[in-house]
């Protein structure tokens, strides 16, 4: 095979073929680098880092070939290859954190007071025209005159959800307490699990400072809501208790884990919660909840780890069954931001769903591209900024994965990618949105490193824009606050150094060692127990780029990455080879 035949294959294949396809063009470029190799190896026994073990990537992550091993007159020209490796987008939900909230007036419209029942009637106007300040005054009257404690604690949980509206939970978690005690001196069962419900969500969507303090406040919401289906039994209480599972799926979807394992049980409690309340949120019946919680029970499908790529494209298709169920109800005229929002989400399942040709990744990706633009015909920049810059971030991955034809295809698709990324970051400004910011700058560097170049020169701008953009997305993905993330991003930095076209030997080598130093990093967090697929993504980028550095430690990070073959697309059949070229030597 020619090198332009080698080329013309890389130019023409589909993203999800990268793995196979690059590992293969190593094994021929060594055959033509090692016949020019005369450079002495260098020794470092750093490079062979201690057992570690590897998270999720969100964006790109590419292998390298290896470039060191060149003639003093050779450039090393890696414009007019593709990469070697992975490339992991950053994709987000558009899904908001539905719960239910409670309305529990308890006798307030017939209470016997004649000034409460004209006070209470006041504030409820006050609060469904969202005027929540003048709703408190009129409700705290009401408590001024009412001394039943049923009713009180029904006032309290009024005036609290006024608190809550406006998003100031703590002082909404106090008007629920002060509730919860009246309720139980009525001995108000019924009202007592409405507060026990509200005080839930209040610990789910309060901020917190650190991980930690964010999973006890989620612990706190499933131990209040759980308390409360102790009262709101399915068949006593149908509605109530639909709704209180709802809650509590949200609450596991968003408990954070500190393994995937935990993720996976946490996520299928969520499943199990939705289908709870789906067997009560019937379709023709309570059409709204129902479409709300099939929106949740999608999303979850999403979220949920699978162990084997068969099984992750079981619960993406059940995903994308949840959306379309959805979207019969939420129709783009009656329901325009939940429309929009399903849109994206089903748009990020199209994109996700794991395909076995490259004509049916092509129609995945192409329905994903069209799912965005419909959410993009609600959220108007200038309306939902928001929400428009997550769309366009989602839209710009797609683009960038849409499988070509022919190069100038390719080129035309990554350049429609780097517009919507520049899109959303207008929006999502670093001091504003910084974490968003980082997501978008690390897709904004993918989409850099893998775009088409006509020259060397234009190549190595490419790759350089790239590195500038991991570098920012690493100012805010520190390690100890964002420790995936950030090995994310230290992964695809190394990839992008090792692609950078170098003019001397000299430069090629800082750039290797670059890049090697920033696969350890990534390794410090991805721990092959908690974090399988990305390790072997990474410990292979390592053992290609140590290839021409030091044999024994590249076989050794190949044969770890070939350990865990389960995860690369063709099941590890060219990392063989490349193991038996490279292990085999002498």
């Amino acid at each position: 095979m020619s090198f332009e035949q080698v080329k013309e294959f890389f130019q023409e294949i589909a993203l999800w073929q990268k793995v196979v396809a690059t590992l293969i063009a190593a094994a021929i470029i060594a055959i033509v680098t090692a016949i020019i190799k005369y450079i002495p190896k260098r020794k470092n026994s750093s490079d062979l880092p201690e057992k570690t073990n590897t998270p999720k990537v969100s964006e790109s992550t590419s292998q390298s070939a290896s470039g060191s091993i060149i003639s003093q007159n050779l450039t090393i020209d890696k414009s007019r290859q593709k990469d070697i490796g992975v490339n992991i987008e950053h994709i987000e939900s558009g899904a908001t954190l539905n719960l239910t909230v409670i309305n529990y007036v308890d006798g307030l419209p017939s209470a016997p007071i004649a000034e409460v029942r004209s006070l209470f009637e006041k504030g409820s106007v006050h609060y469904s025209k969202h005027e929540f300040q003048e709703a408190i005054r009129q409700f705290t009257l009401c408590l001024d005159l009412e001394k039943d404690p049923e009713k009180r604690g029904a006032l309290n949980l009024q005036i609290g959800n006024c608190y809550y509206k406006q998003q100031h939970y703590l002082k909404a978690a106090e008007f629920y307490g002060t509730g919860l005690i009246e309720s139980r001196k009525a001995n108000d069962k019924q009202g007592q699990a409405f507060i026990l419900i509200s005080i839930g969500n209040t610990y789910i969507m309060r901020p917190a400072s650190s991980g930690s303090s964010r999973g006890d406040n989620v612990k706190e919401a499933i131990d209040h809501y759980e308390r409360a289906l102790h009262i709101f039994v399915k068949d006593e209480y149908p509605v109530q208790y639909a709704g209180t599972q709802n809650n509590l799926g949200n609450a596991y979807i968003h408990l954070p884990s500190t393994t995937p394992q935990e993720r996976a049980d946490n996520v299928r409690k969520a499943i199990e919660c939705y289908k709870a309340a789906l067997e009560i949120y019937k379709k023709g019946e309570y059409p709204v909840d129902y479409a709300m919680t099939q929106n949740n029970l999608g999303n979850a499908y999403t979220d949920l780890p699978s162990a084997t790529s068969q099984e992750r494209a079981d619960n993406v298709r059940k995903a994308i069954e949840c959306y379309k169920a959805v979207l019969q109800i939420y129709k783009k005229d009656e329901y325009p931001v939940q429309y929009a929002g399903t849109q994206n989400n089903l748009g990020n399942a199209y994109k996700d769903l794991p395909s076995a040709t490259p004509q049916e990744r092509a129609d995945n990706v192409r329905n994903a591209i069209n799912c965005y633009k419909a959410a993009l015909e609600i959220c108007k920049k200038d309306e939902y900024p928001v929400d428009y810059a997550m769309t366009q971030n989602n839209l710009g991955t797609a683009y960038k994965d849409l499988p070509a034809a022919t190069p100038q295809e390719r080129a035309d698709n990554v350049r429609k990618a780097i517009e919507c990324y520049k899109a959303a970051l207008q929006i999502r400004k670093k001091d504003e949105y910084p974490v968003q910011y980082a997501g978008t700058q690390n897709n904004l560097g993918t989409a850099y490193k893998d775009l088409p170049a006509a020259t060397l020169q234009e190549r190595a701008d490419n790759v350089r824009k790239a590195i500038e953009c991991y570098k920012a997305a690493l100012q805010i993905r520190r390690k100890d606050e964002y420790p995936v993330d950030y090995a994310t991003t230290q992964n695809n930095l190394g990839t992008a150094y090792t692609n950078l076209p170098s003019a001397t030997l000299q430069e090629r080598a800082d750039n290797v060692s670059k890049a090697i130093e920033c696969y350890k990093a990534a390794l410090q967090i991805y721990k092959k127990d908690e974090y399988p697929q990305y390790y072997c993504f990474t410990a292979a980028n390592m053992g290609v780029i140590l290839e021409d550095i030091d044999n024994k430690k590249a076989c050794y990070w190949l044969k770890e990455a070939y350990a865990l073959r389960q995860f690369l697309p063709d099941q590890g059949k060219s990392l063989e080879d490349i193991i038996n070229r490279v292990c085999n030597q002498k």
